[in-house]
C-alpha cells in the first residue's frame, strides 16, 4: 500500500474514533487525594490513577470511596508501575513491590552502595531496569521480577545515569548519561550498544532527579523520543541514519522568569505536551502546559495555571484525557479541543486528495463528512 493510501485509511479510522463525545479544554475534574506534595502521576489502565510524592503513594480508584495509600520516605525517583503493580523505594536502598490487586507490599531487593535515580518496566518480559549511581560512576541493573535474579553493567568512571526508559515494542533501552549521550541498548543484552546520540544541550544534565528536572519519554508510535532538561528539550528520531536531532527548542518562556521544564508526555494522536513553571514575582508562580506537533515541533495550544504549582502530567491510553499532579490539587482534564486543532490540517489534506485517483470520490467525501461533523460538534 502506498503512502497516500496509508495516510487516508489512518486518517479515516482516527477521525471516526474521535468524532463523538468531545469536550472542551480546561474541563477539570479534581482527584481526591490526601497527599500534600504530589510529584508524579500515572494512569493505571483507563480509569485508576497512581499518585506519588514525598509522603508516599496513593492509588485513586474511580469506583471506590477511599484511595489506597502507602506511607514511606520518598527516594526521588518515579515509581514504576505495570497494571497496578508498583515498584518503589522506602527512602533507603530497599526496593519494595506493591501488588495493587491484593493490596500487599513485600521486599523485592536491595541495592547497597548505590542511589537509584531512574528505572523502567519491561512488562512483556517481566523485567525491571534501574539506573544507579555512587560517588565514582553509574551502573545499570536488570532484575527479573518477582524473583531476585539480577545482572548489572558498570558505566565508565565519572559517567553517571541520568534517565532510563524503554520502548518494549521495539525492544530498545534508552540510557541518558551525564556526558549528554543517549545510548540505545539491547535490553536482552545491555552491554550491546545499538547507537549513541549526543544531545546539543547547553545546560548540564544532572544525575540526581531532585536537583534539576529531567524528563525522557519515548513515543510508542513511530521512532521519536523527547528529552528535556531545565529550560530546553529535543525531539529525536532514533531510527534516522543521520541527523537524529529533529528539533532543539530553547525558547518556550511565557513572559515569566526562570522557566523550568518539569515533565514531558506523548499523546498517541501524534503530539506531545510539556509542563514548565515560571517565576512571575515573589508572590506568584505560574505553570504552563504546551502542546506540540511531534513532527514539526509547532505549538498547537497552551494552558496557564495559576495558584497551583504543577509537577507532572500523563495522558490516558486513548489520548483524550490528561492527568496532572499539582501542589494545590491533582486533576484530570479533557484534551479534545487540542486533538481538534491538531487534526485540522487533515481536513485540508483530504480536500487536496479528493481530486486524486487513489480512492473513489465517495470514500473521500465520506471521510470529509465525518471530519466536518467532528470539528463542528459542540
Amino acid at each position: 500500500m502506498n503512502n497516500s493510501l496509508q495516510f487516508i485509511f489512518i486518517s479515516f479510522f482516527t477521525i471516526s474514533f474521535f468524532c463523538k463525545g468531545m469536550h472542551q479544554l480546561n474541563d477539570q475534574q479534581k482527584i481526591r487525594t490526601k497527599m500534600l506534595s504530589p510529584q508524579y502521576i500515572e494512569y493505571i489502565g483507563d480509569k485508576d490513577i497512581l499518585i506519588a510524592g514525598l509522603e508516599g503513594l496513593e492509588i485513586h480508584r474511580v469506583n471506590q470511596q477511599e484511595n489506597v495509600k502507602h506511607n514511606f520516605l520518598w527516594n526521588f525517583w518515579r515509581p514504576l508501575q505495570d497494571k497496578g503493580n508498583v515498584i518503589w523505594s522506602n527512602g533507603r536502598n530497599d526496593i519494595l513491590y506493591f501488588d495493587a490487586n491484593r493490596n500487599t507490599t513485600k521486599h523485592f531487593t536491595s541495592i547497597d552502595g548505590y542511589r537509584i535515580v531512574c528505572g523502567d518496566f519491561d512488562s512483556m518480559k517481566n523485567t525491571i531496569f534501574f539506573g544507579c549511581n555512587n560517588g565514582k560512576h553509574g551502573i545499570i541493573r536488570k532484575h527479573k521480577y518477582p524473583s531476585t535474579e539480577c545482572e548489572s553493567l558498570s558505566l565508565n568512571k565519572d559517567i553517571y545515569c541520568c534517565a532510563l526508559t524503554l520502548n518494549p515494542k521495539k525492544d530498545i533501552l534508552f540510557l541518558l548519561d551525564s556526558a549528554k549521550n543517549i545510548s540505545l541498548r539491547d535490553p536482552n543484552n545491555i552491554p550491546t550498544i545499538l547507537k549513541i546520540i549526543t544531545l546539543p544541550f547547553e545546560t548540564p544534565v544532572w544525575c540526581e532527579s531532585y536537583l534539576k528536572p529531567l524528563a525522557m519519554k519515548p513515543s510508542l508510535i513511530g521512532s521519536r523520543i523527547a528529552v528535556g532538561n531545565e529550560n530546553e528539550f529535543c525531539i529525536i528520531d532514533y531510527d534516522a541514519p543521520k541527523n537524529n536531532i529533529k528539533h532543539h527548542l530553547k525558547e518556550f518562556s511565557h513572559g515569566g522568569k526562570f522557566p523550568i521544564l518539569v515533565a514531558i508526555a506523548f499523546n498517541p494522536m501524534g503530539f506531545f505536551a510539556t509542563l514548565n513553571r515560571e517565576y512571575i514575582n515573589d508572590n506568584e508562580n505560574k505553570s504552563f502546559i504546551d502542546y506540540w506537533d511531534i513532527e514539526t515541533a509547532k505549538k498547537i495550544d497552551t494552558q496557564c495555571f495559576e495558584n497551583n504549582i504543577l509537577w507532572d502530567l500523563c495522558f490516558r491510553g486513548d489520548g483524550r484525557e490528561v492527568a496532572v499532579a499539582g501542589t494545590s490539587h491533582c486533576f484530570t482534564m479533557s484534551v479534545d479541543s487540542v486533538i481538534k486543532k491538531h487534526l485540522l490540517p487533515l481536513w485540508m489534506a483530504l480536500k487536496q486528495i479528493e481530486k486524486s485517483n487513489y480512492l473513489t470520490k465517495d470514500i473521500i467525501k465520506h471521510c470529509m463528512y465525518i471530519f466536518l461533523n467532528f470539528t463542528h460538534e459542540k
